[in-house]
């Protein structure tokens, strides 16, 4: 029994140890790519390699993977204040309205350089939910991310909020490839990227949706995704509408300072 507990023990540390690893590999992959672009083209501006009538084409270009860069670290940022339970909920009833409204407007540039359609937005209704409002945007901003990135010119991303129950439901609709149903069970997985299916431009580093999970889960909610493969995707999540009792108050708490479970690092590019 002891040389059998020891050995599960040893097989336990090294999975941690591969893990980390291939953690660190993925990083190491994301962080250097955006890196690359932006020194070969700064370098060609420079040298001359790249005419002054292009110029401001690549500095376009530029910006754009500069802002991928960011978003990369911000996530990491997320990610590893989740897993250390650093995260704390500071719940208190607000309008989910206006937060995806504030969502939206700070994309607005992303979203009419992509030509895409944005419908459903309102103010004109209020549908209070209970959960942190910072954490709540979070989740919106890396939906609406996800989505303008899969969305192709001329599509369409679609916005509503629907009561039932105790829980606002929460979506985020877009036009586009889609997903296909092998690969819907693992979109939340951190890392997961799945680019066949969601068109030859996938770019990110499969942490945004995994992050989502995690605070909506915080948050008293569950998130999910549907699909149609060639034209649509849809996410999901929900939010509670009343301030719950004190018994589930105090579970809340408990389980936003236990460390986030990592998710498995799947197919890449």
């Amino acid at each position: 029994d002891l040389a059998r507990t020891f050995n599960t023990m040893a097989a336990n540390l090294q999975q941690i140890d591969s893990s980390r690893g291939q953690f660190m590999g993925n990083i190491a992959h994301e962080l250097r790519t955006p890196m690359t672009t932006i020194k070969g083209f700064i370098d060609g501006i420079l040298d001359g390699t790249i005419p002054p009538e292009l110029q401001n084409h690549y500095l376009q270009l530029v910006s754009q993977e500069t802002g991928r860069l960011a978003r990369l670290v911000q996530n990491m940022l997320d990610l590893s204040k989740l897993e250390s339970g650093e995260y704390r909920v500071n719940a208190r009833m607000f309008n989910i309205w206006e937060t995806l409204t504030g969502v939206a407007l700070s994309a607005e540039q992303r979203i009419n350089d992509g030509q895409i359609d944005l419908e459903g937005l309102t103010m004109d209704e209020r549908v209070l939910v209970y959960a942190d409002p910072d954490l709540i945007h979070q989740v919106a901003y890396n939906l609406l991310d996800n989505a303008i990135k899969f969305t192709p010119p001329g599509g369409v991303i679609r916005f509503s909020v629907e009561k039932l129950g105790p829980e606002a439901e929460i979506a985020i609709w877009n036009s586009g490839q889609g997903i296909s149903p092998d690969a819907l069970p693992f979109v939340f997985d951190r890392f997961y990227k799945e680019d066949p299916s969601r068109g030859l431009h996938a770019r990110g580093a499969g942490l945004g949706l995994h992050i989502c999970k995690v605070l909506v889960n915080l948050s008293g909610g569950q998130i999910r995704v549907e699909s149609k493969q060639g034209e649509w995707c849809r996410f999901v999540f929900t939010l509670p509408v009343e301030v719950p009792d004190r018994g589930d108050l105090l579970k809340l708490a408990d389980d936003t300072t236990q460390p986030g479970q990592p998710g498995a690092a799947r197919k890449r590019r």
